[in-house]
């Protein structure tokens, strides 16, 4: 399920599927026949519907990034970056 490991999500991409499928069941077309063509499983077609009955087309909208947000701040992680390529200087001289 999902993407292969370290194959980032293309946002866009997902989004005109989903708009695509929203399309074809408003041309009359059955979830199953939509499903197919837009290469999913009837259930997310499903999905999608009754996200879309609800919220309209902004439910279809891109969902931004995946996972977890960081907890470290730019500061932090670029200070971090920092303290490790010192420590790495330091590793070299001894």
């Amino acid at each position: 399920m999902g993407n292969p490991a370290g194959v980032r999500r293309d946002f866009d991409a997902l989004e005109k599927r989903r708009m695509e499928a929203m399309r074809l069941l408003g041309k009359g077309l059955n979830q199953s026949e939509t499903a197919r063509r837009v290469k999913v499983v009837r259930q997310t077609v499903a999905r999608w519907a009754k996200e879309f009955r609800v919220g309209g087309k902004l439910a279809m909208k891109k969902a931004g990034r995946a996972g977890r947000k960081p907890r470290l701040t730019e500061a932090d992680r670029q200070r971090l970056q920092q303290l490790l390529l010192n420590a790495l200087d330091r590793y070299r001289m001894d």
